[in-house]
């Protein structure tokens, strides 16, 4: 799930995943100027589209909740907005890299955690990103 939060030219981008593979989730933020809002959204999605090229996954399926960048990628085609192009570019030429790929559009409510972590990242301005893996459990002696 992606989500961009903005105000004026500044950007806070937000990433959640927490379903496949589930020994694996992944969290990030970004803060980013940007022109519009549609721009943020697509880079929401290019750092995510880049965050799971660089853990080396070949399937991914994004969740956003902005028709217009969804339809646009569905479709591989952005008929306006020019000032988003070189964005949306940039997500279809890694969306291509891919074995498989999909990007869904799904409510505003139902991208709360990834619509938090932008505001926080707009808010702080924070860039950071995490993968937590299943770990064996502690054990302590007694």
């Amino acid at each position: 799930m992606v989500d961009a939060s903005v105000v004026g030219n500044e950007a806070g981008l937000g990433i959640v995943q927490t379903n496949v593979p589930r020994e694996v989730a992944i969290s990030a933020q970004a803060f980013r100027t940007v022109l519009s809002v549609l721009e943020a959204e697509f880079e929401a999605i290019l750092l995510c589209l880049e965050l799971c090229a660089d853990l080396g996954l070949e399937e991914v399926c994004i969740h956003s909740d902005s028709s217009t960048a969804v339809k646009a990628l569905q479709a591989q085609s952005l008929p306006y907005a020019w000032g988003s192009y070189p964005s949306f570019a940039k997500c279809l030429s890694l969306l291509n890299s891919y074995n498989q790929w999909s990007v869904v559009y799904i409510s505003r409510s139902e991208n709360s955690v990834a619509d938090q972590l932008a505001h926080l990242a707009r808010v702080n301005r924070v860039c950071v990103s995490s993968v937590f893996r299943e770990a064996a459990p502690l054990v302590a002696a007694i």
